[in-house]
């Protein structure tokens, strides 16, 4: 069972890493059209689902081997980024999706390329503490 858990973690995080790929690639270029934003919409129906699949997952793994994680600061700030990736995506992502599909078409600004390569930046960095925590087990 272990096992299973653990490659259903790693699928969901290979999930939210891609489709944070997904919409940073989107939101990459200017200028930035509705057809384009529209997109993001499932992107932002996917990934928290992966990240309800990681918290799954990775709750079932931090209950079978506390002793490893509770002392683990990689493990910690792991979870600090995760929870600053969450409140990235809810209070600052979704609202400007939703703020540009609202624009017409000509008016709308890319500002979200910066925020989805922040958002990129951390999921990188979650997984590579991930890998690191991992390795260090």
């Amino acid at each position: 069972m272990h096992l299973s858990v653990l490659i259903l973690h790693v699928v969901g995080a290979g999930i939210f890493v891609g489709a944070i790929t997904v919409a940073t690639y989107v939101t990459f270029r200017s200028p930035l059209y509705s057809a384009r934003i529209a997109l993001l919409k499932p992107l932002q129906v996917i990934i928290p689902l992966a990240t309800y699949a990681q918290l799954a997952t990775g709750t079932y793994l931090f209950l079978t081997n506390l002793e490893h994680f509770v002392y683990s600061e990689l493990f910690w700030l792991k979870m600090i980024l995760y929870a600053a990736d969450g409140l990235l995506a809810t209070f600052i992502l979704k609202k400007r999706v939703e703020a540009d599909l609202a624009q017409g078409e000509g008016q709308i600004k890319n500002n979200l390329r910066n925020s989805y390569l922040l958002q990129l930046l951390i999921a990188l960095l979650i997984i590579s503490f991930a890998v690191t925590v991992g390795e260090s087990h």
